[in-house]
């Protein structure tokens, strides 16, 4: 891109006026601190909410249809069928992690995390789960099991909160690996909670695998 180029997309950015990631800064600053995406809207989405807008339909969100959506998606992506009776709808990522946390584990129990890792995962387990947080990092980009068997076997740690995809590095895990983490979290009574809501991103990466949907292949 030239840099006319650049200064008129950079203008356009910063004419977001409810984008807290471009409002937030002075114009010298280029934000880099959340996840926003800085691409045009897919041509089909932009028209669905435009169509929405037209019909007035802006209304509180029915969720009755979302388990079946979410059947759907996982079956058609990634080959993983599930009923639609075991999905539970929240409002976010975060407010399910904390439930789960709440729900599944003891109160001041611990509770693994792989830095480096998304700061709210650290923030949800201690101020909002009232949970302590057990660091193992990545090795080598990768899950390091030693570790994680290591953590598993501390009495005061009951779950592993797992992000995969891996934000921020991206490491996607392969079945192997997940089936060993499913091995150890049952060899320990550790429950397994993985975020997931980076999948679509993998699109084209035929190596990304839901954790839920190597439980077939665990056995006692």
């Amino acid at each position: 891109m030239t840099a006319a180029q650049i200064g008129q997309l950079l203008g356009e950015l910063r004419a977001r006026h409810s984008s807290a990631k471009w409002r937030m800064y002075d114009d010298d600053v280029l934000p880099a601190w959340v996840a926003e995406m800085d691409y045009p809207l897919a041509d089909c989405i932009a028209e669905a909410l435009h169509d929405a807008i037209d019909r007035g339909d802006t209304g509180y969100r029915w969720v009755g249809n979302l388990p079946e959506l979410a059947g759907d998606f996982y079956a058609r992506h990634h080959g993983w069928h599930f009923a639609e009776s075991q999905v539970i709808v929240l409002a976010d990522v975060l407010t399910a992690m904390a439930e789960a946390m709440r729900r599944l584990t003891p109160h001041g129990s611990s509770i693994v995390v792989t830095s480096p890792i998304y700061p709210p995962f650290v923030h949800v387990t201690r101020s909002i789960a009232d949970r302590h947080v057990v660091d193992v990092p990545l090795l080598h980009g990768r899950l390091d099991l030693d570790g994680l068997a290591q953590a598993f076997s501390q009495e005061e740690v009951t779950a592993f909160l797992m992000c995969h995809p891996h934000n921020p590095t991206g490491m996607i895990a392969d079945r192997e690996t997940l089936v060993a983490v499913a091995h150890l979290a049952r060899a320990h009574n550790v429950v397994v909670i993985s975020d997931e809501i980076w999948s679509p991103l993998t699109w084209g990466e035929p190596d990304f695998i839901p954790y839920l949907s190597v439980a077939p292949e665990i056995t006692t």
